[in-house]
């Protein structure tokens, strides 16, 4: 089937949130998640019952007390096998939780696909740390989100130490390779192509591809227009400017190239992403805590 249909169309509204936190019923045999993949990092907490999920081609069967963990870019269905109650955790690792330098060194590697978390564990550690997160949104306290933040780090730290997949990993970004990566994080919005940046780095430009997509996953310019579109879609939402300025802040000097790009990528234009920033942040959708 082909990867790119089964993408999720739209995007995922956090209000002034750092994550999204949902709660899930569902009787036996139904479809809990349909077959799809999105950029997000998301996590489904098994409360009771069980299901059947698919993840990246792998099957295993999650249970009361499980935690499943759904990398970006990873495709992934659930059924329910008997009666289910779960709860989801969504956050957007890119935009939100690997933009800090010290972050990203670290996170880079699940960020780019080089690696990813194992797809089911069962761990006390993570689970009172979810616990917290819930807890925390659902009281609503003066700066809870910066207490989501924390929370989410310490979640991720505690992944980064004892569950990452060794049996998946791609090969690693080493010597000019590397130092490509990090001059494209440091010049993705300014005029820069594949040719000046392999003629830069001293690559044939047509191996230069080849070798970052057998590291990274895509090709040069689509990892630099993603990395523009999610910094575009941050300013969409924290900064008071027209869109075309976000444009041209984000290294897209041509409007309607933007345009079409933000509309792909996302599902809806930067206008239309704009005027739903008002979306229902996520405390709205946590109940019964």
């Amino acid at each position: 089937m082909d990867y790119e249909k089964l993408r999720e169309p739209g995007l995922m509204y956090y209000g002034a949130d750092a994550v999204r936190l949902l709660r899930h019923k569902a009787p036996p045999q139904a479809k809990c998640v349909p077959l799809h993949w999105h950029d997000r990092f998301e996590v489904l907490i098994i409360d009771e019952g069980s299901m059947l999920a698919h993840i990246a081609g792998e099957e295993f069967v999650a249970k009361a007390g499980d935690v499943v963990i759904i990398n970006p870019g990873c495709t992934h269905e659930a059924t329910a096998i008997e009666e289910i109650s779960y709860r989801v955790m969504m956050f957007e690792l890119v935009a939100q939780f690997a933009q800090d330098k010290t972050a990203y060194r670290l996170l880079r590697p699940f960020v780019t696909h080089a690696s990813v978390f194992m797809p089911l564990i069962n761990d006390s550690e993570v689970l009172e740390i979810i616990e917290q997160i819930f807890k925390v949104t659902g009281e609503k306290r003066k700066g809870f989100q910066l207490m989501q933040v924390g929370l989410v780090y310490q979640f991720l730290s505690v992944l980064f130490e004892k569950h990452q997949d060794t049996r998946y990993v791609r090969p690693v970004a080493e010597g000019r390779l590397r130092q490509v990566i990090e001059y494209i994080a440091d010049h993705y919005c300014e005029e820069i192509s594949s040719s000046s940046i392999s003629e830069m780095f001293g690559y044939d430009e047509s191996y230069f591809c080849r070798l970052f997509k057998s590291v990274v996953g895509v090709r040069p310019m689509e990892y630099i227009r993603v990395l523009r579109l999610e910094k575009a879609r941050r300013l969409l939402i924290n900064e008071k400017i027209g869109i075309s300025k976000v444009a041209l802040e984000c290294g897209f000097s041509d409007m309607n190239y933007f345009t079409r790009c933000f509309r792909r990528h996302y599902g809806i234009t930067a206008g239309e992403y704009r005027k739903r920033d008002g979306f229902p942040s996520v405390s709205a959708y946590v109940k019964n805590l």
